[in-house]
């Protein structure tokens, strides 16, 4: 190579490998997994992606997944789980009627993980058309997750619709609400799916929920739902399944202890260095404490909840943040009854103040209210002063003491002196001021109340601001009220609580009710550390108007399994709730059952109203039976279900098709060549399987006859020494926009021997049990004696040619006169029909006269021996144990024997003679096949035939041989060309 050609080469490298990196790699598979935080995109040309690990797409991500595209979910070496897509960010799968996007495992019996939706990922939007949405997917062989789902949300509103979600090892799907975090969305909506094979089709315990329009077929129980306060819609769905589960294999409902019920929650800091809120609109929030210094922070925060009915409330938390200075605690002492005695020294105590770390550096005392006193040594820990002769029984005075440490921090503590003469005071204590919501019912507590020198005689209640609500028990020490509606932001109300003493002494405390139209709560006020992470919880706060709206309404349920209860609902005392539980059909094929079933029930008095629902019958007492609410056991709800419909309600349940169900068959042993038959006639779709597809996945390759059927046909191949395994699949549509495929396996077992055509040597083949060996012999002797004859006549004396004369002419002296001349000829030839050469034996007579014609006559034997060479070695001496057998034809065998006369016109007077000839032949026939499986020959059958013999010859007698000799050529369709020699005489 000259230098400029090497130079050529390399720019012609360079440029393919540009083009090669530059260039779209199409068809070419994708392993996936850790962490998806740029908006992605997984096209058909990427498919299948190969899920290796466990994937997240992150917050601010979207990944999007093209229709035609499958996610296969490869198995993890530890089994114990499947790797996971997490979703944290946008998920949008939306594949197409015509071109469903799948999702699936590597291997069915190892089940990958879950499709998980967190609550910080994308609802979905309906009037933007954003957010996460799966739909037009197949997902399956999933579930393997401590999450017991396929598809997991925990408090997140993806958009599933369209789906076929089958064959999960938890359950389908599988929606959460956390108490922890909330964040407000859309409802969750599970729309129009497929939703069959699980152990349970869905468990729900959200927030928000629709289902409506989907097909629940053949799960272990159809939903497992839990409502608190939220609304759960259930309509337009079937449900078919012949589970035995009482407790639901339809619908289990259990109306559990109420939720918060809010709509909505909005965190804002109102105080103190601005600090960074991780989440503002869930019932809790966090931050990391800042910090202080040698100083102390204060932060403040208002939460603000918003109810179902939006109105809101707001109420506030603070919290204390110590730096490298802890803050000194101030304690004035007990508040305490002090006996009115002019001029007496009364002195006050700051023993119990304290700092953490510094020490105090300073005390001081002040009067906050009360008579003026002359308090002494107020930078000390134990002031004093004497009591005025202006005091009188009942005062009071109070002392404030704050405390300043070597950092300079403060605190401060007050304490209450009460004066009394004779008789000490009572003191009312009615608490800390109290929150309440809309439709609460609000417990006014004077049990903290005391006489310290006697007994509190009587109690007094009265309202003092506020609108007016009506007190119960108001002369007692605990009196309540119903909380009234308020307007939003809420109302305080102040009530007054004077109780008297035995000696007739009375004290008034204040209580003010700070009314919400929802009960907000932020926490508790809490000192923290520099650097903590504080969560600021909220989720004490509950929306006391709210209650589980339940429609479950135009279902179809129906069961043929034994005892199965259809319908199932239990509830707790504590549960609020609205059931409409009308316009379903609740039928039983063939078992029965309880179409519903009220069970372990604490105590409940709300009624429930399961009206104008079809129970296939109208007979009141046959609809009895039905229902079982265990009245001997438990205080359950009033079960209301007059009147009823008196037909089948129409428009209930789906309008989606029945799911097709691939069945296979079971897997099956088989032998070489044998007639396997796959058998999906057990698949099942009420309204017809629409189409069938047969296709072998694994194995020595066969062909499938009738693939496209519900029964198709191959023949095995061998099994050779050790077996083989054949995998086949059976894939069945509706015409739907989904399939379902199920496999068998077909074992081959190890070939076993068989019997075999023997063919023996000459021109006999053997029988298909054993070598015809009586016939193989009388073949040669034939063929020796016949040989042996012509040598005689040829080159024998002139005595044996004579007596072999003498015997052929025993055979003639029927036809040929004495004075007429015979003749005698051996020979053979090849072609015709029998396609092999022949051996012929023939006698006859010449010089026949009729009228003017010379003519000649004769008969002949003729033999073919076709040997072996027409049967193909290893020929099994049976039939075809298939019908998929292709035909060889068929073959003669053995040695072909036959009869055949001659009669002859002499030409002239030249001693030639034109002959025709006819007879027929007789020999054994086999009709040979080859299996399509394995290739092998088989004898299908083995047979006597009977053929015509016909042609035309010449014969030539010359006589100006020294010897009377006899030349002769024939032609016929048996035998095709034969000539031969003779004597005449």
């Amino acid at each position: 190579m000259n230098i400029y050609t090497g130079h050529g080469m390399i720019r012609f490298l360079l440029v393919l490998v540009l083009v090669t990196l530059m260039g779209p790699a199409r068809g070419l598979a994708l392993d996936v997994n850790g962490i998806v935080d740029t908006d992605s995109r997984w096209t058909t040309d990427d498919s299948p992606i190969k899920i290796t690990g466990d994937l997240l797409v992150a917050q601010g991500a979207t990944l999007t997944i093209d229709p035609g595209v499958q996610v296969v979910f490869m198995t993890r070496a530890d089994t114990a789980r499947g790797y996971n897509l997490r979703v944290e960010g946008t998920l949008f799968a939306r594949g197409t009627a015509a071109n469903t996007i799948s999702f699936t495992a590597q291997d069915p019996l190892l089940p990958w993980g879950a499709i998980l939706f967190e609550d910080i990922s994308a609802d979905w939007d309906a009037d933007q058309g954003t957010g996460s949405r799966i739909s037009h997917c197949v997902i399956e062989y999933g579930g393997n997750t401590a999450d017991f789902g396929m598809i997991v949300t925990r408090n997140a509103m993806p958009l599933i619709r369209d789906n076929a979600i089958r064959f999960s090892a938890g359950a389908g799907i599988a929606a959460f609400a956390d108490d922890g975090v909330v964040t407000v969305g859309e409802n969750l909506q599970i729309i129009d799916n497929w939703i069959y094979g699980n152990p349970i089709g869905l468990v729900m315990f959200a927030e928000e929920g629709v289902v409506t329009g989907n097909y629940f077929l053949s799960n272990g129980s159809a939903m497992d739902v839990t409502a608190r306060s939220n609304a759960v819609v259930i309509q337009n769905n079937t449900i078919s399944g012949a589970s035995t589960n009482l407790l639901g294999s339809g619908i289990r409902l259990e109306l559990a202890e109420p939720a918060s019920g809010l709509a909505g929650y909005n965190w804002v800091q109102t105080g103190g260095p601005t600090v960074s809120l991780d989440s503002t609109d869930g019932n809790q929030a966090s931050f990391v404490a800042p910090d202080p210094g040698s100083d102390v922070y204060v932060l403040t925060f208002e939460l603000t909840a918003t109810g179902v009915d939006g109105l809101r409330a707001a109420d506030t938390v603070a919290v204390t943040v110590t730096g490298t200075n802890l803050p000194p605690v101030a304690n004035a002492g007990s508040d305490a009854n002090v006996l009115r005695t002019a001029g007496m020294m009364v002195t006050l105590s700051g023993v119990g103040s304290t700092d953490p770390d510094n020490g105090i550096a300073s005390l001081f005392w002040e009067q906050e209210s009360g008579t003026t006193v002359s308090l002494q040594d107020t930078d000390t820990i134990a002031p004093y002063f004497y009591i005025p002769y202006t005091v009188v029984a009942g005062e009071e005075m109070t002392f404030r003491l704050t405390v300043t440490d070597q950092g300079g921090l403060e605190s401060t503590d007050t304490v209450t002196l009460r004066f009394y003469s004779d008789n000490i005071y009572p003191r009312a204590g009615v608490g800390e001021e109290m929150a309440a919501a809309t439709a609460q019912t609000v417990e006014l507590d004077g049990t903290g109340s005391v006489d310290p020198d006697g007994v509190i005689a009587t109690y007094l209640w009265e309202q003092t601001d506020g609108t007016t609500v009506t007190l119960e028990n108001a002369d007692t020490a605990t009196a309540s009220f119903e909380v009234p509606a308020v307007a939003d932001g809420g109302e305080v109300l102040t009530f007054a609580l004077t109780v008297t003493d035995d000696g007739g002494l009375t004290d008034t405390e204040t209580l003010t009710v700070r009314i919400n139209p929802v009960a907000v709560d932020a926490g508790e006020d809490r000192t923290v550390s520099a650097g903590d992470e504080v969560i600021l919880d909220g989720s004490g706060s509950i929306d006391p108007n709210a209650s589980a709206d339940i429609q479950i309404q135009h279902n179809t349920i129906v069961s043929d399994g034994d005892g199965a209860g259809l319908m199932a609902v239990t509830g707790v005392e504590e549960a609020r709730y609205q059931l409409s539980f009308s316009e379903n059909n609740l039928e039983f094929d063939d078992a029965q059952g309880y179409a519903f079933y009220l069970y372990d029930w604490d105590e409940s008095t709300t009624e429930i109203n399961i009206t104008h629902n079809w129970w296939g019958s109208v007979s009141i007492p046959a609809i009895d039976t039905l229902i079982y609410d265990q009245a001997d056991d438990f205080q359950l709800p009033s079960v209301v279900y007059r009147p009823v419909a008196a037909q089948l309600i129409a428009a209930a349940g789906s309008d989606l098709v029945y799911p097709p169900l691939a069945n296979a068959g079971p897997d099956m042993e088989t032998t070489m060549d044998a007639a396997v038959t796959l058998d999906g006639s057990q698949s099942y779709d009420p309204d017809g399987i629409g189409t069938y597809r047969w296709e072998q996945t694994e194995g020595e390759s066969v062909t499938i006859r009738t693939s496209n059927q519900a029964v198709a046909t191959f023949v095995a191949p061998s099994g050779g020494t050790d077996g083989r395994e054949l995998r086949f699949s059976l894939t069945v549509s509706t015409g739907g926009p989904f399939t379902h495929t199920d496999e068998v396996v077909v074992t081959v077992v190890p070939d076993e021997t068989v019997p075999l055509v023997e063919v023996g040597e000459g021109c006999f083949i053997g029988s298909t049990i054993a070598p015809s060996v009586e016939a193989g012999k009388g073949c040669v002797m034939m063929i020796v004696a016949t040989l042996a004859m012509v040598s005689c006549l040829v080159l024998g004396s002139r005595k044996r040619r004579q007596g072999f004369a003498a015997l052929f002419a025993v055979l003639l002296v029927v036809f040929i006169p004495s004075s007429h001349a015979g003749f005698f000829a051996v020979g053979g030839g090849g072609g015709g029909e029998a396609e092999r050469y022949n051996i012929t034996i023939e006698t006859g007579a010449k010089d026949i006269t009729a009228g003017s014609l010379e003519m000649m006559f004769a008969f002949g034997i003729p033999f073919i021996p076709h040997g072996d060479k027409n049967i193909p070695e290893n020929t099994v001496a049976m039939p075809c144990p298939n019908d998929q057998c292709m035909s060889l034809g068929e073959e003669r065998k053995g040695t072909e024997v036959g009869f055949y006369g001659k009669l002859g016109i002499e030409i002239g007077s030249t001693n030639l003679y034109c002959n025709l000839l006819g007879g027929f032949t007789a020999y054994t026939e086999s009709e040979l096949v080859r299996s399509t499986g394995s290739g092998t020959t088989f004898e299908e059958s083995s047979d006597t035939v009977l053929e015509p013999l016909y042609g035309a010859g010449l014969s030539y007698f010359p006589d100006y041989w020294k010897w009377p000799i006899l030349l002769q050529v024939d032609w016929d369709i048996t035998r095709g060309v034969t000539g031969t020699i003779g004597w005449c005489w």
